[in-house]
This record gives structure tokens, C-alpha cells and sequence, in this order.
């Protein structure tokens, strides 16, 4: 049977789901579907490497994927289906069979109050916005930098629908059609050139851009398609940091497509840690470990030689309450 291990990294408000075929030689492509368990809502997993459509390439029968558009402090489930999978008899229904899959989870990733914006193709350049400008408390509201909630306009729903005036008629007749989605006008603050910077670059490709928080705003998550983009001094002396940031959009349905990986995966993270093929192997890192982020410095679970450092031997590893996601992330 397939395996789906799905965990919420500790860092960032992704998931990383890792999908396990090996037992099933005949699967060659895989994918990951998310439920959201309170709407029902269900989405594909955006692959990184080897993907056709949906469905990455396993090897040896292993494979990795970011969820990186989760919905926030609900709880979610992942299911994996093959390609041209194998089929499982079923007497109980008139279908021939039932397509084998697997189900992780539930898991649920944490908002801690904040929202954030980010690209569901570039990842890298996602953007945490909590709500305040300084707060001991809070290890995202950092003295001196960060972006910031400032507001989100007044909520519209264009009209989809015509009225027409026939000849030799008092009343009007309306053709209907379901209202668009929302648009409205998102307004970040945000202290430093730097963030200034930030926010213009996740916006710089022109592709939507998805905001998440958490669900007791009542704001839900959004897929912005951004128009004219505003920076606004506020003050006379422009060397001031502090810009207010308007981002007026209109909502669209999730964009298909593969992603560009999270930061610490892309061949680029590597670059400068590996300067060739032979010293990356004889590091011991694993392609596993690679799409991890080991190698990008931003995964701080154990590896292989972690654990035999770490541990005597299996019955030191199993203590009862210990699982092989717990292993590998450091429990």
C-alpha cells in the first residue's frame, strides 16, 4: 500500500508531504490532492521536478511535495493517486473498481495571528504580514524592518448580468448570471526600503499573488490578480522609510501550473554549498533530503548520520512515542 506523510513545517506556514510508492513498482507518476475537512474543498499539489501535469516522477518509488497555498488553522487531509495506477476490485459498487490511493493527516498549519502574501508559483518570495509594528511577544514583529496589515477596503461584487429594454414593454427584462468574485483594495505599511522592495518583487511578475490569515477575520483566502500598484510616502522627507503599499485586485480561481520550489530547494540554494556533483554525494545527502531543503540550510532535521550518532541502536529510536516523521524532523 502507498504512503503519505504529510508535516507542517515548523517555520514557514507549508506543509511538506512526502509520498511513498515503493511497495507498488508499477506506478511511475503520483500526485497529491489537499481537503480542506470543514469546507471539503479539494486542491492538487503543485509539483517542483520530473512532473508531468499534476503528477510528479517517483524515484525508487519516493517522492516530495510543499504545499505552499494550505489554508490556514483548519484541518487538512492529503491523498495520493497514481497514474494509471493499479485498480482495486469493488463488489459493493457498480464501478469495476476503485483506484488504489493513500490518505495522511489531519494536520493543521498554525497562522499565529498573521497573515501572509505570497506567490502560489514562486514561493520563495512569499511575505509574512502580521498585525503590529512591535511586540516582545511576537518573534515576527522584528524592531527596524517588516510588512504590515494595515487594511483591506470595501468588499464588491461586480454584476455579471444584463437588463434589456424590449420595444412595447413597461419593465425591463434581466438576463442573470452569478456575480463575480470579490474585489477590493489590500493596504500593507511597510518600514524599511527594503520591505518596500520586498512587496514590489512578489508583484513583479504580474501572476496572482494568494492571501492567507487566519479564519476569524472573516477574510477569505484570496487569489488577487493586482492592478496598479501604490507607494505612498505619507511624509515630506522622503528618506523616511515607512511606505503605505495599495493593492487593489479582483479574485480569480487558483492558477494551474507547476511551482518554482520553496526557498532552499532550488538549484540555486545549492550552488554555493556544492560546487559539483561528486562533493554533493560524498556529503550524503539524498535527492530526498535535497527537496527536504538540506542542502539549501533551511530543513534542521536529522540526517542519516544524525540518528546513528544520536542513537545506540532501534529500541533507542522507538520509545514508544516517536514516528519516522518524528526521526527525521528532530523529535
Amino acid at each position: 500500500m502507498p504512503l503519505v506523510t504529510p508535516a507542517v513545517d515548523p517555520s514557514r506556514p507549508y506543509v511538506r508531504v512526502s509520498i511513498n510508492w515503493a511497495d507498488v513498482p508499477t506506478v511511475d507518476y503520483a500526485r497529491v490532492i489537499r481537503t480542506n475537512t470543514v469546507t471539503g474543498e479539494t486542491a492538487p499539489l503543485r509539483p517542483y521536478v520530473a512532473f508531468s501535469g499534476d503528477y510528479i516522477l517517483l524515484s525508487c518509488g519516493h517522492a516530495v511535495f510543499w504545499d505552499t497555498e494550505a489554508p490556514l488553522d483548519v484541518p487538512l487531509t492529503y491523498t495520493t493517486e497514481a497514474l494509471d495506477g493499479p485498480c482495486i476490485p469493488d463488489p459493493v459498487t457498480c464501478l469495476p473498481c476503485t483506484p488504489l490511493t493513500a490518505t495522511g493527516g489531519p494536520v493543521t498549519v498554525p497562522s499565529n495571528g498573521n497573515f501572509y502574501l505570497g506567490d502560489p508559483v514562486r514561493p520563495c518570495r512569499d511575505q509574512t504580514v502580521p498585525l503590529c509594528f512591535t511586540s516582545p511577544a511576537d518573534p515576527t514583529c522584528i524592531p527596524g524592518t517588516g510588512i504590515f496589515f494595515a487594511s483591506m477596503g470595501e468588499e464588491g461584487e461586480e454584476p455579471n448580468s444584463i437588463t434589456v429594454n424590449p420595444t412595447n414593454r413597461r419593465n425591463p427584462i434581466s438576463i442573470t448570471r452569478e456575480r463575480r468574485g470579490i474585489d477590493s483594495v489590500l493596504t500593507l505599511v511597510t518600514r524599511t526600503f527594503d520591505d518596500r522592495d520586498a512587496v514590489k518583487l512578489l508583484a513583479q511578475p504580474g501572476s496572482l499573488l494568494l492571501w492567507r490569515g487566519p479564519q476569524s477575520y472573516g477574510i477569505v483566502d484570496t487569489y488577487m490578480d493586482i492592478g496598479r500598484l501604490n507607494v505612498s510616502r505619507g511624509l515630506q522627507d522622503h528618506k523616511i522609510q515607512p511606505r503605505v503599499i495599495s493593492l487593489p485586485f479582483v479574485t480569480e480561481d487558483q492558477p494551474a501550473g507547476p511551482s518554482l520550489g520553496v526557498c532552499g530547494i532550488q538549484v540555486s540554494d545549492l550552488c554555493d554549498v556544492y560546487d559539483t556533483w561528486n562533493e554533493m554525494e560524498a556529503a550524503g545527502v539524498t535527492w530526498e533530503q535535497l527537496l527536504y531543503g538540506v542542502g539549501g540550510g533551511v530543513f534542521a532535521g536529522r540526517t542519516w548520520d544524525d540518528v546513528l550518532a544520536e542513537f545506540v541502536d532501534w529500541n533507542d529510536v522507538d520509545n514508544g512515542t516517536r514516528t519516522w516523521t518524528g526521526v527525521l524532523d528532530g523529535a
